[in-house]
């Protein structure tokens, strides 16, 4: 039954978006994150990536002052910090650590079903923020849609608890329909085309009115995944999103929650390229299957990884 199929997909998305997800450096140092060169996991084992869990308050300020110069509002990082705090005071979560790191892409530094442990045992009410919630709570002042209300929101069943035990990310009256109609899941094309599926959610996100007010310091980046169920059932939905910040010269940061009982991170790249091979290593996993490649989108175009 497709009921039971998508469940499974579900569950699926939410192990895939369970790994640590960073910027992808090889010969980096800790201490100046964006001078790498990206190596593609196709060609290597041994990406290294900068990550930052922003447990310390040097961290924390740095990361605060490029959300406020990119224009996110006082209102909206504190939000943000709240439950980048909640995460970190928690049992298990405080024991990573602090500053900046090298990492390789392949390797996890954490057990997250242990993380997972820890977190239900301090917080058995509430799920916490993923990927999702985070990146339309930062992005909800530059985010537009005038239609909302025709959208499928099967794939957001706990996306929807989180923000009904804690919707202070929730800033407008209607943002939960917003919410939804953002990250609806579409119904697509048995096709590994990607412009195919490209072109159908540009067209769902014009008739939803789907827009981004100009903001040349930050914008919205979504990767999209094709599930299928039988070859007559396809959909397309957002197995993972963040918040990109032009640090101009510097290179960019990529700001975003990993996982419901993950923590949070920030990654630093120097270009759109070292920030695609990195998020294809990490969730273009489902080799010689039929559906398409996962596809990212800056705002609301194909991210232009020449940039």
């Amino acid at each position: 039954m497709k009921i039971k199929s998508k469940i499974s997909a579900a569950i699926t998305i939410l192990l895939i978006s369970s790994f640590v997800m960073s910027g992808c450096d090889k010969g980096n140092t800790a201490d100046n994150p964006t001078s790498s060169t990206v190596t593609s996991a196709e060609t290597s084992n041994e990406i290294e990536c900068t990550v930052n869990n922003l447990i310390d308050k040097q961290s924390q300020e740095d990361v605060d002052k490029l959300l406020s110069d990119a224009g996110i509002s006082k209102e909206r990082r504190n939000v943000f910090w709240e439950h980048v705090n909640q995460v970190n005071s928690t049992e298990g979560f405080n024991s990573l650590k602090a500053g900046n790191r090298l990492q390789q892409a392949s390797k996890m530094i954490y057990d997250p079903y242990e993380l997972q442990d820890f977190w239900n045992k301090a917080h058995p009410d509430f799920v916490g923020y993923n990927c999702r919630i985070t990146a339309f709570s930062l992005m909800g002042d530059y985010i537009e849609i005038k239609n909302t209300g025709n959208y499928n929101d099967s794939d957001l069943f706990m996306d929807i608890e989180a923000l009904t035990s804690d919707p202070s990310a929730l800033q407008k009256t209607d943002d939960m329909e917003r919410f939804k109609t953002l990250y609806s899941t579409y119904d697509t094309e048995n096709s590994k085309d990607i412009n195919v599926h490209l072109a159908l959610v540009q067209e769902k996100w014009k008739q939803a009115g789907i827009s981004f007010k100009e903001n040349s310091s930050t914008s919205l980046i979504s990767m999209y995944f094709h599930n299928q169920f039988s070859e007559t059932e396809n959909e397309l939905s957002i197995g993972h999103t963040g918040v990109l910040i032009d640090m101009g010269k510097k290179g960019l940061c990529f700001v975003e929650k990993l996982a419901f009982q993950e923590p949070y991170d920030v990654v630093y790249v120097k270009n759109r390229k070292e920030l695609s091979d990195y998020l294809m290593a990490k969730y273009n996993t489902d080799y010689n299957q039929p559906t398409a490649t996962p596809f990212i989108m800056e705002n609301d175009q194909l991210m232009d990884s020449d940039k």
